[in-house]
């Protein structure tokens, strides 16, 4: 079983919005400032072993008209094996490497399901960014503060025309992708914005265990 990660939908999902890509507008001899920016973020990426922030992601539909806002705490151990810890209002998932507890303290039930590698269509801008900026042309589109850290915006252009629009804002401070926008043709949106971003600190390895509380209906979901 894939990872599974539920707000109200799939958390996954989040990140798998197919758009169109319009508007994007280069910024005259931005080019290897571009390049720079990306074999910048490419390396701090490959380097990054832990990872832990607050998120906030907005989830926009046009039709019919819906508004989803998700905040809470990511904690991700990248290392082998892949570890995460994902708190939310109302929804705690835990990956330990092999399994997936995810408990719902209104219902005091705990979902366990098996964990299959998947971590990199995990919704956070830096996935969003490495799964993007190979297969793209990236365009360095403007600048503006996030969290008070000026960033530069980056366009993730596709040939095709009937593709997904794709804009990352990089921390320049970090070079690290701090929010990332994903639109569809008919007005949908994703955007995911993170703060107090935090790389490659120490995170004890007690974060990732899960005991299910005393008296939780236990739901296994494994094959």
């Amino acid at each position: 079983m894939k990872l599974v990660l539920r707000p109200a939908v799939t958390a996954a999902a989040l990140a798998a919005v197919l758009v169109l890509l319009v508007g994007a507008r280069p910024i005259i001899g931005a080019d290897k400032d571009v390049s720079r920016i990306v074999k910048r973020v490419k390396k701090k990426l490959d380097g990054v072993t832990t990872f832990s922030c607050s998120f906030e992601t907005v989830q926009v539909r046009k039709e019919p008209e819906r508004k989803q806002i998700l905040t809470g705490t990511i904690l991700m151990n990248m290392k082998r094996p892949f570890k995460l810890r994902l708190e939310r209002p109302g929804n705690l998932t835990v990956i330990d490497g092999e399994t997936i507890w995810t408990y719902l303290p209104r219902h005091n039930q705990v979902q366990i399901s098996d964990y299959v590698s998947d971590e990199a269509q995990f919704p956070s801008p830096h996935n969003i960014f490495r799964r993007f900026v190979d297969e793209r042309e990236p365009l360095l589109t403007g600048k503006e503060e996030i969290n008070g850290v000026l960033c530069d915006i980056i366009t993730l252009v596709s040939r095709d025309p009937n593709d997904v629009k794709v804009t990352v804002w990089i921390d320049r401070d970090i070079d690290f992708p701090v929010k990332a926008i994903e639109e569809t043709v008919n007005g949908d949106s994703v955007t995911h914005v993170l703060s107090d971003v935090r790389l490659n600190e120490k995170i004890d390895d007690d974060i990732f265990t899960f005991v299910p509380p005393k008296g939780a209906v236990k739901v296994d979901l494994r094959e």
